[in-house]
């Protein structure tokens, strides 16, 4: 789970000048090599899954801890994942980021999640769900979502119950949405994003009773990631053949002066992958490297739920910490480093944080 990014050169006090802006990026490329390494394993068939028995979240399954925003929180209860809200802020979001494996652009593999929700809005414009999701790794604005919602429409003089599936390159600005309305009796149900590499679709689906119902999955969108083939829409991701897409789950809240999600209301059980997952590893990374002020400045892009340190050496074999790890966001890193006498090396490793 950890990636290390090295300066394929030493660093001397005069030498900087010497080496051009775009060798720097293209060797910083080819010292991710270590990186690299875990993408180009064969890619396992898995079939994985969590109940959520045990009332704990597994830390070989999950993620150290959930993205919130605002008051958002999910918590494991035994037998599923609720999702409530307390303080309500305009915007509650909590996700939790499943680790056991990235999806492949180039393998076909599918997530799934049955999806309970009975609360009943109680002012218009508010909404409240529960669902799943994929994230380009390398961009994890990148995102696609199919989720079970309760929804107080302004139009309508009464709340309703549906799903939503959703593409874009923007968290909060989607690129197609699609969604449709239940009869608010419906308060379980199933929900499946399936990655085609044909095309690179990512196809949602729905089973509208749930667990142990006697309906069948009922596909209800297909969006293309950048070939425009899909029926319902297309969202460029700007996908490489090395690229990775990463899976979890949400709880989502927002609109009418804020949205109280009072526990047991809304929450998520047996969620299940099957497919061909590539392990779950840092993407490579460049680092980008100037001089400032006589020393060096240092530059590279971040990811949530990793740590980057700083590492250097005078011989290429013993790696020293140079201050300490710092949690990444989603934004770019950096810091700026005296040039010490004598030949120096600089790496930054990216590790899962605990």
């Amino acid at each position: 789970m950890n990636s290390f990014q090295a300066l394929p050169f030493p660093v001397s006090p005069g030498c900087l000048p010497s080496v051009p802006p775009a060798a720097r990026k293209w060797q910083g490329w080819l010292a991710g090599l270590v990186g690299w390494l875990g993408l180009l394993l064969p890619l396992p068939a898995q079939v994985a899954s969590d109940n959520f028995d045990d009332g704990f979240r597994d830390p070989l399954l999950w993620g150290p801890r959930d993205l919130v925003t605002g008051s958002g929180v999910l918590a494991e209860q035994p037998g599923r994942v609720q999702y409530s809200v307390v303080s309500a802020t305009l915007m509650d979001r909590s996700i939790r980021p499943w680790i056991k494996g990235l999806g492949s652009v180039s393998r076909a593999w599918s997530l799934e999640a049955d999806v309970h929700n009975s609360l009943v809005v109680g002012q218009r414009n508010s909404y409240a769900a529960v669902g799943i999701g994929v994230k380009h790794s390398r961009r994890p604005e990148h995102l696609a979502q199919l989720e079970f919602f309760a929804y107080w429409p302004p139009a309508l003089g009464f709340p309703v119950r549906g799903w939503t599936a959703a593409v874009g390159r923007n968290e909060e600005l989607p690129d197609v949405v699609v969604a449709d309305a239940f009869p608010t009796a419906v308060e379980v149900i199933s929900v499946r994003l399936e990655y085609l590499p044909a095309g690179r679709l990512l196809k949602a689906s729905i089973d509208p009773d749930g667990p142990g119902g006697v309906a069948s999955w009922v596909g209800v969108a297909t969006f293309s990631l950048g070939t425009g083939m899909g029926v319902s829409g297309d969202s460029n991701w700007e996908l490489t053949v090395d690229d990775t897409l990463g899976a979890g789950i949400y709880g989502i809240s927002y609109e009418g002066g804020g949205t109280v999600v009072p526990a047991g209301k809304l929450w998520i059980d047996a969620f299940r992958v099957s497919g061909e997952w590539a392990p779950f590893v840092h993407p490579p990374f460049a680092i980008q490297l100037s001089s400032l002020n006589g020393g060096l400045h240092l530059e590279w892009p971040s990811l949530p739920l990793f740590e980057y340190q700083i590492q250097r050496t005078a011989d290429l074999k013993l790696w020293l910490p140079e201050g300490a790890a710092r949690p990444g966001n989603g934004q770019p890193m950096s810091a700026d480093l005296p040039i010490q006498p004598g030949r120096q090396s600089f790496r930054v490793q990216a590790s899962l944080m605990q």
